[in-house]
């Protein structure tokens, strides 16, 4: 009895060794798994800063050129204004010329 005691003992032992190098292992297939993660977040973070920024630089070019756009509206509406004047001005010299010479 003391040899199988002895046996046990050395077989138990030995399955414990087995389990601590099995957890060993999977304790270090957790950490790189976990580093993968943590890289694969720290990606994401950086693209969602690097989005915010891009977003906001499109923003500011939105509004710059909307400036643009308001300013060529106000712009054209000057112009039309004038050559309305001026085609009024027109039709009322060719009015008067008319009516000097008794058409």
């Amino acid at each position: 009895t003391s040899a199988e005691l002895s046996r046990t003992v050395e077989s138990l032992r030995t399955d414990v060794q087995r389990l601590e190098a099995s957890a060993r292992a999977s304790a270090k297939e957790h950490a790189e798994q976990l580093e993968v993660l943590r890289a694969a977040a720290q990606d994401a973070k950086d693209n969602a800063a690097s989005t915010k920024t891009e977003l906001a630089a499109a923003r500011e070019k939105y509004k710059s050129l909307a400036a643009q756009h308001d300013a060529l509206q106000a712009h054209i509406g000057g112009l039309k204004r004038r050559q309305s004047i001026r085609a009024n001005a027109a039709v009322s010299v060719l009015e008067s010329a008319d009516g000097q010479s008794g058409g």
